[in-house]
């Protein structure tokens, strides 16, 4: 095989395994983005902009029986809201406003939290999204 041949089936190979990888992630749903917070902190902020009917999807670890506190503040204002749900499968989502929820973590694990906007039309929401454990 001559080194041209070669080089041309080997750019062939190339584009195929990259594109068979890049369709393998295409239909797939991304991981949630883990909050995690600095050392000796006890709180994190996440500031953020979502558009149309994006969802973003977060994660953090809590231990039984320790304070979680969240909050949303949204430009324009109230056009976000978010959702919470415990390890154990808990949907807090009827227990707050969408804006602000504080309680205590039932059980130890992974809480997932997804911010929405609230309208689905065209447009964009920026967000402030404040976490705190004690």
């Amino acid at each position: 095989m001559t080194k041209r041949r070669l080089f041309w089936s080997g750019l062939l190979l190339v584009t195929l395994l990259a594109s068979a990888a890049t369709g393998q992630r295409g239909g797939g749903k991304a991981e949630p983005l883990r909050i995690e917070f600095k050392r000796g902190a006890s709180g994190a902020t996440l500031n953020d902009t979502i558009r149309g009917s994006e969802e973003a999807e977060y994660v953090f670890t809590a231990r039984q029986g320790q304070r979680v506190t969240l909050s949303l503040t949204a430009t324009p204002a109230k056009s976000a809201r978010f959702e919470l749900k415990s390890a154990d499968g808990v949907d807090y989502k009827f227990e707050h406003d969408g804006m602000k929820w504080s309680g205590v973590a039932p059980v130890t694990g992974d809480y997932f939290l997804n911010v929405t906007r609230v309208s689905q039309k065209p447009g964009r929401t920026t967000y402030l999204l404040r976490l705190a454990i004690k």
